[in-house]
């Protein structure tokens, strides 16, 4: 889509200087690791359609602009694409930062392509977003659960944007008639600024749930990874990352991917919205 429009703009003008495609990242911020990642996917992008031939003959260059892991941040750089009548960008997410702009270009434009899965663009309008909806996702995770057996879940998201959809979305999978007998026995919240979870786990290790539905950013892993690495024996069952779609219990993790693509080829598209509640409701 983007490319599609690029080379339309480049025939317009004409002329052989490089076509510039705004991305506006987390460079800084709590998102920084996403920010460098995906500078590094741009850069390699540049080399890939530099070398062959660009877009109609123009280099591609794509220039990047530090949203700061902030929605102000990200709305003040919008707004200074919106003054420069650009045509498309790319908005390196998290979906914090993502949904901040999006009302000022959903409509009217420029094309917004939101690299964050739990952003929910409307039909028809000029944003986009990136992989299968977290609604879809999360219908899958549970059908997978259910097929097993794990009835009782036990859920610890991040109380940012992306955490807060994940508690939402979860309510409208589980009321699903299919799933009538399960319930999330605890949830547990956690900053993405703490240093530890450790009065999380040990309330999830006290319901005796099978199972741990996790979602949050990368950079929150590196301090519940001490904890999912000690597996079935510190939390008495399963952990599942969903924002990476993995087990983290060595062979509990291989035969969950390899299970859970399996349920991903079987499984079709939902088309629902999410419930607006803000919290999960937890079964007594």
């Amino acid at each position: 889509m983007i490319a599609t429009i690029l080379r339309v703009n480049a025939a317009d003008r004409g002329e052989r200087e490089p076509y510039e495609l705004n991305a506006i990242i987390p460079l800084t911020g709590s998102g920084a690791f996403l920010g460098k990642s995906e500078a590094e996917i741009f850069r390699a992008m540049e080399l890939l359609v530099n070398s062959t031939g660009g877009i109609q003959g123009h280099p591609l260059k794509i220039v990047t602009a530090d949203t700061q892991t902030n929605g102000q941040v990200d709305v003040q750089l919008v707004n200074g694409l919106l003054a420069k009548h650009a045509q498309a960008f790319i908005d390196g997410a998290p979906s914090t930062a993502c949904l901040a702009s999006i009302p000022l270009v959903e409509k009217n434009g420029p094309v917004d392509y939101c690299l964050s899965p739990a952003v929910h663009p409307q039909p028809g309008g000029y944003v986009f977003t990136v992989n299968g909806s977290t609604l879809d996702l999360t219908t899958v995770d549970i059908r997978y659960f259910r097929e097993r057996g794990w009835k009782r879940l036990a859920v610890l998201t991040s109380t940012d944007s992306s955490g807060q959809d994940y508690d939402r979305v979860i309510p409208t999978v589980l009321s699903l008639p299919q799933n009538h007998d399960m319930h999330v026995a605890v949830a547990q919240h956690f900053n993405n600024s703490d240093i530890s979870v450790a009065a999380q786990i040990a309330r999830i290790k006290n319901s005796d749930a099978p199972i741990l539905d996790q979602y949050n950013l990368g950079h929150s892993r590196t301090r519940f990874g001490p904890y999912a690495r000690h597996g079935a024996g510190a939390l008495r069952g399963r952990v599942v990352d969903v924002s990476q779609r993995s087990f983290l219990n060595g062979a509990s993790r291989r035969n969950g991917l390899r299970d859970a693509r399996a349920a991903c080829g079987r499984h079709p598209r939902t088309t629902g919205k999410s419930d607006p509640g803000s919290r999960l409701p937890v079964a007594p």
